[in-house]
């Protein structure tokens, strides 16, 4: 009679050893929520740190400009993978290596950037998550917020990916179009290592829109209390990318409901018993919600219609 084979979450003793590129700092909020997510997706997956699983974190803190270095340290390490943040961590990583595993827990336009071939078979050694499917995002974002405010004309688009594709697509053509669908047109605003938060946000000021839109990138998510207390001064109407906005203070976000992170424990689980990055889709998310801060709405003095309240997933108070 045959012994019965362990089961795939029953590891076996041997110590794994992967790498985690990560934009910020330790302490940021949103990396806390992000870590706990993974953590707890990679036990389901039979994945415990300090037991049969070695994490080497990798923190640019906020100096993008460390990733590189940062990437080549993971890769002298030779870990068998290493999860990335955000797209400029997957540039980094992409660059220090074509072999070792690469997998996004953020991302956004994998293919304009050269990460994948297509969601369907990326075709090299990155796969993972993409966290901001454009058409969808642009398209439903602007809508909204032609239903919170019907009379804007124009938006501010604050933003500060660096990469090619990256959350600058508010201000692309296609976000363009999207806008201009429901009679509002863009002007981008991008934060750049010579151009920090708090003098684009002066430069917004001067310009004098009608709605002030923030997306989410290692640029701008650390400045998010800056940004909203920014908005509520001048009673600015503001919407992010990110529900974390809204929870240190910003008026609405609208962003994936959930960012599949616990996707990324079978992914590396997959990866480490021997499965190829190049035939693993990237997924994405599907559903989104629109979360309103109520307090801040009163501070600022605005109101919205029932038929946009309607809309409104989440309440934030």
């Amino acid at each position: 009679m045959l012994a019965a084979r362990p089961s795939r979450a029953q590891q076996p003793n041997k110590v794994r050893r992967i790498g985690f590129l990560i934009h910020s700092d330790a302490a940021r909020p949103g990396l806390l929520r992000v870590e706990k997510a993974i953590k707890e997706s990679l036990a389901r997956a039979g994945y415990r740190e300090g037991d049969n699983l070695i994490i080497e974190r990798r923190y640019a803190e906020g100096n993008l400009e460390r990733l590189p270095a940062l990437a080549d340290e993971l890769v002298r390490l030779r870990v068998e993978l290493i999860m990335t943040t955000f797209n400029e961590t997957t540039i980094a990583a992409q660059r220090a290596t074509r072999t070792i595993p690469i997998v996004m827990t953020t991302g956004s336009f994998p293919v304009e950037n050269g990460f994948i071939q297509s969601h369907a078979r990326p075709g090299g050694n990155i796969t993972g998550l993409d966290s901001w499917p454009a058409a969808t995002l642009s398209e439903k974002f602007f809508q909204l917020l032609k239903m919170a405010l019907p009379d804007a004309k124009v938006v501010a688009n604050l933003w500060g990916d660096t990469s090619p594709g990256g959350s600058r697509h508010f201000g692309t053509d296609f976000g363009r179009r999207m806008a201009e669908q429901v009679g509002l047109s863009i002007i981008s605003v991008q934060v750049t290592p010579t151009r920090s938060v708090t003098q684009a946000l002066d430069h917004i000021a001067a310009l004098r829109p009608d709605v002030l839109a923030v997306q989410s990138s290692p640029a701008t998510s650390p400045h998010f209390r800056e940004i909203a207390a920014f908005a509520a001064k001048h009673k600015l109407v503001s919407i992010a990318t990110s529900d974390l906005y809204v929870q240190q203070g910003g008026l609405l976000s609208y962003s994936p409901e959930a960012m599949l992170y616990d996707r990324i424990g079978s992914y590396v689980d997959r990866i480490l018993h021997g499965a190829n990055p190049a035939d693993m889709p990237v997924e994405q998310p599907t559903k989104f919600a629109l979360v309103l801060n109520n307090k801040t709405a009163r501070a600022i003095g605005v109101s919205f219609q029932p038929s946009f309240l309607n809309r409104v997933d989440r309440f934030v108070e």
